[in-house]
C-alpha cells in the first residue's frame, strides 16, 4: 500500500513538473520566435539607428587622408533646389549685325544688301603687338563680299547713303595662311586631329545642371565618355591649364610670374601645341578675357604668337572699343557664339590638314554657373554640326573645365567644395580610331572610373596625335623628364590603377576629391547591423515577388570601409596667396555624411555582394542605392524561374523552387552588376 501511495505522489509531481513546463513553452517560445524573426527580417527594425548603436566601432576619427584603396567620390547632387528661372541672354540689338565672316572670308549678309542696296564697306586690321596690345594696320576700302579675309581681327567700317545709315563692330574670323596649304594624304592615314572645347569653371554635375541637352546629345549621339573622377591639381585656371597644356605642374616649370626675380615669358615651355606645329600641325587657341588671362594675369605671357591663330588680339581690342558693352553680346552675336563660330571657321578652313585647337570660354561661367544656360541651344548646335561636316570622323573631340565653381553660395556647401574639385571632362572619339585600335578604345573607356589629373589629360593627346603615323614611339607619359616624386602623367589609352591615389600623382591632399577611408573590423556587432540594413533593401526589392522569390537573410560581413570627407577639405577655406601656393586651412565646416563600402554575404543563395551606404551623421538615417548594387560571385540558374521578366532582380532572387542540380551550382565564380 505504501508502495501504490509513493507511486501516486511521483505521477503527481511528475504532472506538476509537466504543467510547469507546458506554461514555460508557452510563454517563451513565442519571445523567441520573435527575436528570431527581427534577426531574420531586419526590415522589421527602424531604419533610424540610436546613435549608441554605431558610436565605438564605425567612428572614422582615424580616417587616412593618403590612401592605398579604392579612390571613393562623395555623393552629389546633380540638381540642386533654386528658385531661380533659366537665365536668358538677349543679344537683341537695334538690327543684325550687318558682317559676318566664314570659311575665311568676309561677308555682308544678305538682309543686310537687301535693306541697303547701296552698301559700302572697309575692313581695318586688328594687329598683335604683344599680349598686352594692338594696333590698326592699314584699311582696306570698298570690301565686296566673299572677299578673303587678310586678317583674323578687324573693324568692319559700312555705310549706306541712300539710308543715311553706318556700322561699325569688330568682327573674329580665320584668315588662310598660304603656308599652311595641304599636302596630299589618304584619308585613312591621316594622322588625328584634336579639337578641345573649354568652360571655365564648371564641374562634372554643373556641365549636366546647365547644358543638358548638348550633353545628352554628347553622350547619346557622339558615344563621348565622360570621366567620373579628373580631379584637379590646385586653384584656379593657371595650375590647371598648364598641367594640360605643358604636361608639367606651375612649380616644376621656370619662373615667370610678375615681380620675382629671372622672371620672363612662357614661350618657352613645354607647349603642346609648338610639339606638334613641329610635325606640321595647324594650331589654334583662344581665350577670352584680356584682364585676367591664364597665362598673362600673373604670369608675363607670350612675347611672340603662340599658335598659329590667336585669339587675344581680338579681346584687346572688344574691351577697349566696348567697355560697358552688354553682358555677352557684340552687336547682335553672343560672344560664346563668336567664339564658337571662329573655332569652327578654322576647321573649315584647314579641313584637310591634320589640326590642334583649344578654345576657352569664361564669360558665361566664370561668375555663376547660373548664366551658362543660354549656351546650351548653341553648343548642341554645334556639335551636331561637328558630327555632320565629318569633322569628327579623324579628330578626338574633348569637352573640359578647368575647375568646378569657386565663387557662387554652392562653393561655401561642402557639394561646393568637391564639384570645385571634380571639373568636366568628356572625350568623344572617331570611328576610324575603335576600328583600328579597339584595345586602346576599350582601355580609355575602363579608365572613366579612374583617378586621373590633366597630367593624364596632356599624355592622352600626345598619344592621340601618333596614332595613324609610321612609327609611334612605344611610351605614352610626358615627353619631359621632372624631378618631382610625383608619378608622369599617363595616357587614357593605356592601363591606370584602380588603386591609383592622390599622393602618388602629385596632388595635394586639401585638392583630393577622394574621400578619407579607414578600414573596419567585420566582426564589430555595430557595423553588422548596417549589414541588416542592407539585406532588408534587397528583400523589399522582391517583396512583391515571394511567390518565386525567397526571402534574403544576412549571413555575415566579407569585408568593410569606411569613407568620410577628408579632414584637409574641409578646413581649406582659401589660397592665402595670388598664386595659389598656401592654403588657408580656417575652414570650420563639418561633415554631414559618412560612407561605408561593404562586402556581404546572404543566405539561402550564398550570394555575394558589393554595395555603398550612406549615414547621416546627425540623425543616424541610412540611405543607399540600390542601382549601384554589384553580385560578385555567380548566380546561375539561381533566378531561372524569372525567366527574362524583371532583369534587374535577377541577382537578387533565389528560387524557392530550385533543382537539385541548380542549387549544387551555388559557388563563387564570375560575377554580374545590377543594372
Amino acid at each position: 500500500m505504501v508502495r501504490i501511495m509513493r507511486r501516486i505522489m511521483y505521477y503527481a509531481r511528475l504532472g506538476r513538473s509537466h504543467y510547469r513546463l507546458m506554461w514555460t513553452l508557452i510563454i517563451c517560445v513565442p519571445i523567441v520566435y520573435v527575436f528570431l524573426e527581427l534577426l531574420r527580417q531586419p526590415n522589421l527594425i527602424k531604419k533610424r539607428f540610436h546613435p549608441l548603436q554605431i558610436k565605438q566601432d564605425v567612428v572614422l576619427s582615424g580616417a587616412k587622408e593618403d590612401t592605398e584603396s579604392l579612390c571613393i567620390l562623395p555623393p552629389l547632387q546633380q540638381q540642386l533646389i533654386s528658385a531661380r528661372p533659366l537665365y536668358t541672354l538677349n543679344c537683341t540689338a537695334a538690327e543684325p549685325n550687318w558682317v559676318t565672316s566664314e570659311g575665311g572670308t568676309f561677308r555682308i549678309t544678305d538682309a543686310t544688301r537687301s535693306a541697303y542696296p547701296d552698301v559700302k564697306c572697309a575692313m581695318v586690321p586688328v594687329l598683335r603687338d604683344d599680349d598686352f596690345s594692338v594696333y590698326y594696320g592699314e584699311a582696306v576700302d570698298d570690301i565686296s563680299t566673299n572677299r578673303q579675309l587678310i586678317n583674323d581681327f578687324f573693324v568692319a567700317n559700312c555705310a549706306s547713303e541712300q539710308r543715311s545709315k553706318q556700322y561699325q563692330l569688330l568682327h573674329a574670323g580665320i584668315a588662310p595662311k598660304l603656308s599652311k596649304e595641304a599636302p596630299y594624304i589618304k584619308q585613312n592615314q591621316k594622322p588625328l586631329s584634336i579639337i578641345l572645347f573649354g568652360l571655365d569653371s564648371v564641374s562634372r554635375e554643373a556641365w549636366k545642371r546647365y547644358l543638358p541637352k548638348s550633353y545628352g546629345y554628347f553622350i547619346n549621339d557622339i558615344g563621348g565618355v565622360v570621366f567620373e573622377k579628373f580631379n584637379i591639381l590646385g586653384d584656379g585656371t593657371t595650375p590647371n591649364l598648364l598641367p594640360m597644356l605643358t604636361g608639367h605642374l606651375e612649380s616644376e616649370l621656370y619662373e615667370s610670374r610678375r615681380g620675382f626675380n629671372n622672371s620672363k615669358p612662357v614661350d618657352d615651355y613645354p607647349w603642346i601645341w609648338r610639339d606638334l606645329a613641329a610635325k606640321n600641325y595647324t594650331t589654334q587657341f583662344g581665350e577670352d578675357g584680356s584682364k585676367y588671362g591664364t597665362f598673362q594675369y600673373r604670369l608675363l605671357g607670350f612675347k611672340k604668337q603662340p599658335t598659329d591663330h590667336y585669339m587675344r588680339p581680338f579681346y584687346l581690342k572688344l574691351d577697349e572699343l566696348y567697355p560697358h558693352r552688354k553682358y555677352g553680346c557684340l552687336g547682335s552675336k553672343p560672344l560664346h557664339q563668336v567664339k564658337i563660330d571662329w573655332q569652327k571657321d578654322f576647321l573649315d578652313v584647314y579641313r584637310n590638314r591634320k589640326k590642334f585647337t583649344f578654345v576657352f570660354h569664361s564669360e558665361l561661367s566664370h561668375e555663376d554657373n547660373y548664366y551658362l544656360s543660354p549656351m546650351d541651344a548653341d553648343l548642341l548646335a554645334y556639335l551636331r554640326y561637328l558630327k555632320e561636316s565629318k569633322h569628327l570622323d579623324d579628330s578626338i573631340l574633348i569637352l573640359m573645365s578647368d575647375h568646378g565653381h569657386r565663387y557662387a553660395k554652392t562653393r561655401s556647401t561642402l557639394q561646393g567644395k568637391y564639384e570645385e574639385r571634380l571639373p568636366f571632362l568628356g572625350i568623344a572619339l572617331p570611328k576610324r580610331l575603335k576600328d583600328a585600335h579597339p584595345i586602346e578604345t576599350k582601355q580609355l573607356i575602363k579608365n572613366q572610373n579612374r583617378l586621373i589629373t590633366p597630367l593624364d589629360l596632356h599624355a592622352t593627346m600626345r598619344h592621340a596625335a601618333e596614332f595613324f603615323t609610321p612609327q609611334p614611339p612605344p611610351q605614352h607619359q610626358e615627353n619631359t623628364k621632372t624631378t618631382s616624386k610625383r608619378e608622369a602623367g599617363v595616357s587614357l589609352f593605356t592601363p591606370i590603377s584602380e588603386k591609383r591615389n592622390c599622393a602618388q600623382i602629385g596632388i595635394e591632399a586639401h585638392w583630393c576629391a577622394c574621400l578619407a577611408w579607414q578600414s573596419l573590423s567585420p566582426l564589430g556587432t555595430n557595423v553588422k547591423t548596417i549589414g541588416y540594413y542592407v539585406v532588408a533593401q534587397f528583400n523589399a526589392q522582391t517583396e512583391k515577388h515571394r511567390d518565386q522569390c525567397a526571402e534574403l537573410t544576412f549571413s555575415k560581413l566579407l569585408a568593410v570601409d569606411g569613407y568620410a570627407p577628408s579632414t584637409k577639405i574641409l578646413s581649406f577655406k582659401a589660397s592665402a596667396d595670388a598664386d595659389g601656393r598656401n592654403p588657408d586651412f580656417s575652414d570650420t565646416m563639418s561633415a554631414g555624411y559618412r560612407l561605408y563600402r561593404l562586402t556581404i554575404e546572404t543566405l539561402p543563395n550564398h550570394g555575394h555582394y558589393e554595395v555603398t551606404v550612406q549615414e547621416d551623421i546627425a540623425s543616424h538615417r541610412l540611405s543607399m542605392d540600390i542601382n549601384s548594387v554589384s553580385r560578385v560571385n555567380a548566380y546561375r540558374q539561381q533566378a531561372a524561374c524569372l525567366g527574362d521578366k524583371l532583369p534587374h532582380l535577377r541577382a537578387l532572387c533565389y528560387c524557392l523552387h530550385q533543382k537539385s542540380e541548380e542549387q549544387k551550382a551555388v559557388k563563387s565564380g564570375s560575377g554580374a552588376s545590377i543594372k
